[in-house]
């Protein structure tokens, strides 16, 4: 399906947030699924027109879609950020099984960098649909730009039942929250019992294996973890190994 880029906002230094107009009826989709989008560059081939996003909106929020993009230095994340409103891309079908699943335990989301886009959406969906089970969010950045910080800050101060956490690993001075990495015991500190939640977590590969290996430490059984590992970027994470 063609879509049309209607706004492009910063994120803070290295992300970009691109809203898309699709030319027809987008389909329906569960807040966190991901969409591949195609670039119309002529000059660009093969693996280098392509890369799949999650949506960082909502369905509330449609006919237009959100999603947000980490700088770096690959072809197709150049010919990106050369994009201006009212170009045209491709944009498939929603899919993917990483969202809110049904439960009764409290929520932990953590998330490293852009990883936060589908907890953007399915935060802002979940609370829209008057969800009541506590979530704790775990959102970890190197630098003091923080992508949708301040949607995230809203959210939490509308609904009593999100709560975040934000660590910076290398802040500026002024920074007087968290610094330290996500580790077993950084989860532990905001987990009394980590075998009483369930836990999702998104981000470079890895982050997320290192998060996925301390909640194994953790003793949290692996049908109550949900993963999702975002590749194609050179994240800044310390975690990662890309």
């Amino acid at each position: 399906m063609d879509a049309t880029l209607t706004k492009v906002m910063e994120l803070g230094s290295y992300s970009l947030g691109l809203w898309f107009k699709p030319q027809g009826a987008f389909p329906q989709f569960i807040a966190g699924q991901h969409v591949t989008l195609v670039l119309k560059n002529e000059s660009l081939t093969g693996a280098n027109k392509a890369h799949t996003y999650t949506i960082a909106s909502t369905p509330m929020e449609l006919p237009e879609i959100l999603i947000a993009s980490k700088d770096s230095p690959s072809v197709f994340k150049k010919a990106l950020r050369e994009l201006e409103p009212g170009d045209s891309v491709t944009i498939t079908n929603p899919i993917g099984d990483f969202y809110l699943h049904e439960g009764d335990r409290p929520v932990v989301m953590i998330a490293g960098g852009i990883g936060i886009t589908p907890f953007r959406s399915m935060l802002m969906q979940a609370f829209h649909a008057g969800i009541t089970r506590a979530i704790h969010v775990l959102y970890s950045n190197k630098t003091v730009d923080i992508a949708f910080k301040q949607d995230l800050d809203d959210l939490a101060v509308r609904y009593p039942a999100l709560s975040m956490t934000y660590t910076v690993t290398e802040p500026a001075a002024s920074w007087s929250g968290e610094k330290r990495l996500i580790t077993s015991e950084f989860i532990s500190d905001y987990c009394a019992n980590p075998l009483g939640f369930d836990f999702y977590v998104c981000g470079p590969p890895g982050m997320v294996n290192a998060c996925s290996a301390f909640l194994t430490e953790l003793h949290v059984p692996q049908d109550q973890v949900y993963v999702e590992r975002f590749t194609g970027y050179h994240a800044l994470h310390p975690h990662s190994k890309q």
